[in-house]
């Protein structure tokens, strides 16, 4: 199999950018969700030619199957970045019906749906090379001192748990002009 730190999540925007963003999620964080909502319709549309989004995983202790979501999500990855970011957005469209308990019954439900090899999918839940590709993320997390997700980093500036986009545009506009 590959390096686990090859098995990255996509990065969105402009990969040359100077300006970075750095957003640490949780795939059964509803705050997370929101992030992912006002990245797509708001940052995404505005900065994408100016700046490099980038996405670690962060699962919380706390969220049953946070761990397991963002090791299928590291498969996913590897499929096409278009299907990985469209699992993310299935996890956070459905976490008021996804449970610990029927989690793999859900992604083999998603991966049907999307024509992929289901048991493929199932079994990558368990993949080792797959968790250590999320714990590299969660150790750049610890490193960064993030305990909330999401928690997002544009330079100096951190936005934890709820944020408005007024705050994190005035954020990159200011890396924007450094």
């Amino acid at each position: 199999m590959r390096d686990p730190a090859d098995i990255t999540l996509p990065l969105e925007g402009n990969p040359l950018s100077a300006v970075h963003l750095i957003a640490f999620e949780d795939l059964q964080c509803k705050d997370a969700a929101a992030w992912r909502r006002m990245l797509d319709d708001i940052l995404l549309p505005r900065f994408s030619d100016r700046v490099a989004f980038t996405t670690l995983d962060f699962p919380l202790e706390k969220h049953a199957w946070a761990m397991p979501a963002a090791i299928v999500s590291r498969r996913m990855s590897l499929i096409s970045s278009e299907q990985c970011l469209d699992f993310r957005r299935y996890c956070y469209d459905h976490l008021s019906e996804i449970t610990a308990e029927n989690f793999l019954e859900r992604i083999v439900a998603y991966a049907e749906g999307a024509g992929l090899d289901s048991e493929d999918i199932s079994i990558s839940a368990r993949n080792p090379d797959f968790k250590k590709a999320v714990e590299l993320d969660m150790a750049e997390g610890d490193r960064l001192h993030v305990v909330r997700t999401p928690t997002v980093i544009v330079g100096e500036e951190r936005f934890i748990d709820v944020f408005g986009v007024e705050e994190v545009i005035a954020a990159i506009d200011k890396a924007l002009r450094s």
